[in-house]
């Protein structure tokens, strides 16, 4: 049975191979995202554009928001 079932299934593995790819990917760019450091680099930058004017305090806001959360996303993965 295991035979049949892999000739059967044969077409199907260029689509698995693309699929694992994909989840593999998946997975690297989320734990980018959640990286603490990338994030506290992204605070920095953030906080060094609203001292230079570029950003307005809800923007600020908004960035430290969204950090946040990826923050407590990222906490109950790890």
């Amino acid at each position: 049975m295991g035979l049949l079932r892999r000739v059967v299934t044969l077409p199907l593995a260029p689509v698995e191979g693309v699929l694992w790819v994909a989840r593999v990917l998946q997975q690297v760019a989320e734990e980018e995202l959640s990286d603490p450091s990338r994030l506290r680099a992204v605070l920095d930058e953030a906080e060094a554009a609203h001292a230079r004017g570029e950003l307005t305090d809800e923007e600020l806001a908004q960035i430290e928001q969204e950090v946040l959360d990826r923050l407590v996303d990222s906490g109950g993965r790890s």
